[in-house]
């Protein structure tokens, strides 16, 4: 368990370093279970909630999020990851430039999301992740996905193959914008090379990398 409770002023000027916002009360807490049940194959169970609430000081609701989360290890190195549920409030209290000349007008929002993430035995030749996540964003939907596929031809050699960045936004959203319209397909092969103390090369060397993004149809 943790918790934290901050209060920041409107006019605090931290000098140096970072902060991430003035003029906030901002309370956290964090709650995480992870037990190792005797299940064939499980090596642990994990069970998360959050909640961050961040008023102003004057109490008005900025930034709220709450989240719940399960993920479970086996002992192949296979595991899974999954927002059952991420919920968030936000008041803006100017316009979100979200992409180029488009713009969340102010006002405040409430939207939900849910993320599945799944990753193969991690001792197999061939091993393959997805990641997809999906809901409501601001005023319109947002769905991601995320395929990864690992081939190891030796200890020296591999293969990665990557599906990524297909993030479409709703119909919804600011009148049916699509602001993001690729396919990205990455190949990528690298090999690992060593060079011992007295010149000699133990293994020979490749790094190559091959991009290649493709729109997506309207």
């Amino acid at each position: 368990m943790f918790g934290q409770h901050r209060k920041v002023g409107p006019n605090f000027n931290p000098e140096v370093g970072f902060l991430e916002r003035t003029d906030c009360i901002c309370n956290y807490l964090d709650v995480t279970f992870k037990p190792r049940p005797k299940l064939r194959g499980v090596r642990e169970l994990n069970f998360e909630g959050f909640i961050f609430y961040a008023p102003d000081t004057r109490h008005v609701l900025q930034t709220q999020e709450w989240q719940n989360t399960f993920r479970i290890e086996f002992n192949n190195g296979s595991y899974s990851d999954d927002d059952i549920v991420d919920v968030f409030t936000q008041r803006l209290i100017e316009p979100f430039n979200i992409y180029k000349n488009t713009f969340i007008p102010v006002g405040e929002y409430h939207w939900t999301r849910h993320q599945f993430t799944y990753g193969s035995p991690q001792d197999r030749r061939v091993m393959v992740s997805f990641f997809e996540r999906f809901g409501t964003y601001y005023n319109g939907h947002l769905n991601e996905a995320r395929v990864r596929a690992t081939y190891r031809a030796n200890e020296r050699l591999s293969f990665n193959f990557v599906r990524n960045g297909i993030a479409v936004l709703g119909r919804q959203l600011l009148g049916g914008i699509r602001l993001i319209q690729d396919k990205i397909l990455v190949f990528s092969l690298y090999h690992a090379f060593y060079v011992a103390p007295d010149g000699h090369c133990e293994h020979s060397s490749c790094n190559c990398k091959y991009s290649l993004a493709m729109e997506l149809s309207r």
